[in-house]
């Protein structure tokens, strides 16, 4: 066996002696560590750890609930990994997976997220009554875009009560994991999402995906234009940032040249027709 090998399993053995015997607390740093090691039983322990802690965290935690279901997910305990990962999104509705994240445990969790979502929006319907019947959503898309150029998204929102707190637009390449975000305040009329150019930039064609979320304070989606698991699909053709010109190829530069230019001969002239002048009395 390699000697690196023997040293990192050696390593490994000793941390899970520490979690197991030591009086100090389990760390989510130290269960991240088992789980990277694929030491999945030991991870779960150390997390379990964490959270019976009388004083953990917020943050300490999410990431111990989100260590633990991804343990049991590899694990193929896939009911106790869903049960952990709605607890995750009780104290952190808008987590998503680390962008390492396998399949499977992306399959685990987009289920999870599923029923936790059907569940919360359900009793928040049953909060709002009216005022989200009165919550209407529409979206507006280009038919296609361009590389390069950024890529606005308009949306209507009627919104009589006030109740959604902002509008989402994901997106990502087709091909890609994760979606990248950008929002705007929710307000009663037309609303605009921007993609920026930079990111919209491709020396080749390609599709972007995206969905938009109108989202209540609490961290939950009152209303959608499509969603994660079926996005929309938009042509983008190929393209770059376009670069500014340098100063002497703008019109301005050589009309305030020129300008200066045609002016010389006359201030010259002026100079000519005063002469010199005499001047009376001391100077100082």
């Amino acid at each position: 066996m390699p000697r690196n090998t023997v040293i990192a399993r050696l390593s490994t053995a000793a941390l899970v002696a520490f979690v197991l015997t030591s009086a100090s607390p389990a760390t989510a740093d130290q269960a991240q560590k088992l789980y990277d090691d694929q030491e999945y039983e030991q991870a779960i322990k150390a997390t379990d750890a964490v959270l019976a802690r009388a004083g953990a965290t917020r943050k300490g935690r999410v990431a111990a609930l989100r260590i633990r279901a991804a343990a049991l997910a590899v694990l193929g305990r896939d009911a106790e990994a869903a049960a952990s990962y709605e607890r995750l999104l009780d104290l952190a509705p808008a987590f998503q997976l680390p962008a390492r994240s396998s399949p499977r445990v992306r399959a685990v969790f987009g289920a999870a997220r599923g029923r936790w979502q059907v569940r919360r929006e359900g009793a928040l319907a049953m909060k709002l009554g009216g005022a989200l019947t009165a919550l209407k959503l529409s979206v507006q898309l280009p038919l296609e875009g361009r590389g390069g150029r950024s890529l606005r998204v308009r949306t209507m929102l009627t919104d009589p009560n006030g109740v959604a707190a902002e509008i989402a637009l994901f997106y990502r390449r087709a091909g890609t994991n994760r979606f990248a975000t950008v929002s705007v305040k929710a307000r009663s009329g037309a609303n605009a999402l921007v993609i920026p150019a930079a990111v919209t930039a491709s020396r080749r064609p390609y599709h972007l995906e995206l969905f938009v979320q109108v989202v209540h304070s609490s961290g939950l989606t009152l209303r959608r234009y499509a969603r994660e698991s079926a996005p929309r699909r938009l042509m983008m053709r190929a393209g770059t940032v376009p670069k500014r010109p340098p100063i002497t190829r703008r019109w301005w530069f050589w009309t305030a040249v020129a300008t200066v230019v045609l002016s010389v001969p006359f201030v010259v002239d002026q100079i000519r027709d005063v002469g010199p002048q005499q001047v009376e009395g001391r100077l100082p």
